[in-house]
C-alpha cells in the first residue's frame, strides 16, 4: 500500500503505518494474515442502503423498463457496476444486487440512486454502518427481551397479589426479586444504549476532523506545485 499514491497518482491516498495496519486487519475476513482473491476483490464492492423506497426495475430505463419489485427503506444492495446517468431525465442509475439479511432469495436488477431534483434514494453502506446497525438491533432485541419479561413478571405478582403465606407467597417473593435484576438489566441496557449514541458522534466528529486533514494535504500540495 505504500506505492498507491504513486500507482495511481494520488497522493491522498497515502496512509500511516498504523493506517495500513487497520486496513489490512480489515480486509483480512478470516485472520489468516493473508490476503486472498476473494478478500481482496471485497475490497472493491460498493453497498449503499436505501433512504428512500424506490422500485425495482429489469433495466436502466426508467420509462421502458419493467418494475420487479420494491426496495425499501433499511434494505441494503451492492452495485453491479458504474453508476449510469440519464441526461434526458436527470437521474442516475444503478445496477444493483439486493443483499437479504435473512437468507431469503436476492433479487438483481436497477433501481434510481438519484432522483431528477437531485435527491438521493441512497447513501454510502460503510463497514461501520453495517456493525452499528448490527449492534442497534441487538440493543433493541434486548431491550425488548427486557420489557417482555418485566411485564410477565408484573401479571403473575398480581397473579399471587392476596397470598400471604405458603408456597405461593414464596414464589411472589421470588418474583420481586426478580423484577429487581430486570430493572437493574434495562438501566445497564439504556446505559449502553446512551454510550453507543456517545460512540456514534464521536465517530462522525473524528471522520469530520481526518477528512479537513486530507483536504488540507491536498491543498498543501497542489500549493506545493505552483511554488
Amino acid at each position: 500500500m505504500e506505492r498507491v499514491p504513486e500507482l495511481c497518482s494520488r497522493p491522498d491516498l497515502a496512509f500511516s503505518p498504523e493506517q495500513r495496519l487497520a486496513i489490512f486487519e480489515r480486509a483480512d475476513a478470516d485472520s489468516d494474515g493473508l490476503l486472498s482473491l476473494a478478500e481482496f476483490a471485497q475490497l472493491f464492492v460498493e453497498r449503499h442502503i436505501c433512504i428512500q423506497g424506490v422500485e425495482l426495475t429489469d433495466g436502466p430505463d426508467v420509462a421502458e423498463s419493467k418494475a420487479l419489485g420494491k426496495v425499501e427503506v433499511g434494505d441494503v444492495v451492492e452495485a453491479l457496476q458504474e453508476p449510469t446517468h440519464l441526461e434526458e431525465v436527470g437521474v442516475v442509475r444503478l445496477e444493483v444486487l439486493v443483499v437479504k439479511d435473512s437468507g431469503g432469495e436476492s433479487a438483481k436488477g436497477w433501481v434510481t440512486l438519484q432522483g431528477s431534483q437531485g435527491t438521493p434514494h441512497f447513501k454510502p453502506f460503510t463497514a461501520i454502518a453495517a456493525y452499528l446497525r448490527g449492534l442497534d438491533a441487538a440493543l433493541a432485541s434486548a431491550l425488548a427481551a427486557a420489557r417482555k419479561t418485566a411485564t410477565l413478571v408484573d401479571a403473575k405478582t398480581a397473579d399471587l397479589q392476596q397470598h400471604r403465606s405458603g408456597p405461593l407467597a414464596e414464589a411472589k417473593a421470588e418474583l420481586a426479586r426478580m423484577k429487581q435484576a430486570v430493572v437493574a438489566a434495562q438501566g445497564k441496557l439504556d446505559l449502553l444504549g446512551r454510550r453507543v449514541e456517545e460512540g456514534k458522534q464521536d465517530h462522525a466528529k473524528r471522520e469530520e476532523c481526518e477528512r479537513r486533514k486530507q483536504e488540507e494535504r491536498r491543498e498543501r500540495r497542489a500549493a506545493a506545485l505552483l511554488l
